[in-house]
């Protein structure tokens, strides 16, 4: 699936920080939930759009994690792909 399509035109408005948010996003699907990410390059956007905090993990690693922002956005984003109204999968 091409992610950067999935989150162009973001709020964050920078195709890097696009592919990040695809990483994040198949780090949910892996997990099956949303889960916090390594910290990773282009992260700044991600956060000033209020997308992701920045946090510090048990181990001292810092990490990104998705916000309620970042969540409704995918779910946006994703709903045209999903099943109809009425519709089984």
């Amino acid at each position: 699936m091409g992610w950067v399509s999935i989150y162009r035109n973001s709020p964050t408005n920078h195709t890097e920080s696009e592919i990040l948010m695809g990483r994040m996003t198949i780090h949910a699907v892996e997990a099956g939930r949303w889960v916090d990410v390594p910290l990773q390059g282009h992260y700044q956007q991600v956060v000033e759009a209020g997308l992701a905090t920045v946090e510090t993990d048990g181990e001292g690693n810092k990490i990104l994690r998705p916000t309620e922002k970042f969540t409704d956005f995918v779910k946006t984003r994703l709903a045209p792909y999903g099943p109809k109204k009425g519709q089984t999968v």
